[in-house]
């Protein structure tokens, strides 16, 4: 790992983790240390994710995680951790891919911050399967489930106008 690199990750404020490009941590700064409760050397050579997840750390979330970085892709979202001593905490990350001259994978960079537990009008929608996340269960609902019992509204169906046109539009072959 570079130098600069090294000496920069050490002084911010912010929690920093640096993996290798198979994603295992080479270096993590104080802010870190202290956020998770684990020591350098208790994550030197791991995945970041055996150590910091637990039964509440929503699978799709990993999943979406891990695709990204297999891709070679930044990835922004939050994710439920386990404290050292045990206690849930969430966190907003920031994940880079670093990329040497040539175009190579060498690291990845992760800045993080603990926020506050989700807002309670906060939402999650999966753009695959179009199931909301419920974070008081930490289950994915159904649209029709979400609406109905965490927005108690009373669902009837109906077609958009933009939706109305494309079914005019194929029905008449334009």
């Amino acid at each position: 790992m570079d130098s600069t690199l090294r000496q920069i990750c050490t002084t911010l404020n912010q929690a920093v983790v640096v993996t290798d490009a198979d994603g295992k941590v080479e270096l993590v700064n104080e802010t870190f240390s202290v956020m998770c409760g684990h020591s350098t050397d208790e994550l030197l050579g791991k995945k970041p994710g055996s150590v910091l997840q637990g039964p509440g750390t929503a699978p799709h979330t990993v999943a979406i995680i891990r695709q990204t970085l297999a891709a070679q892709k930044p990835f922004h979202g939050r994710i439920l951790n386990y404290h050292a001593d045990g206690h849930q905490y969430w966190v907003d990350l920031n994940i880079s891919p670093i990329f040497d001259q040539q175009g190579r994978l060498q690291n990845f960079i992760a800045f993080e911050r603990e926020i506050e537990t989700p807002a309670a009008n906060m939402v999650s929608a999966c753009m695959f399967c179009h199931k909301f996340k419920d974070y008081g269960s930490q289950r994915w609902l159904e649209p029709e489930e979400f609406y109905t019992s965490k927005l108690g509204l009373e669902l009837s169906h109906g077609i958009c106008p933009m939706c109305l046109y494309k079914c005019l539009d194929q029905e008449s072959g334009l």
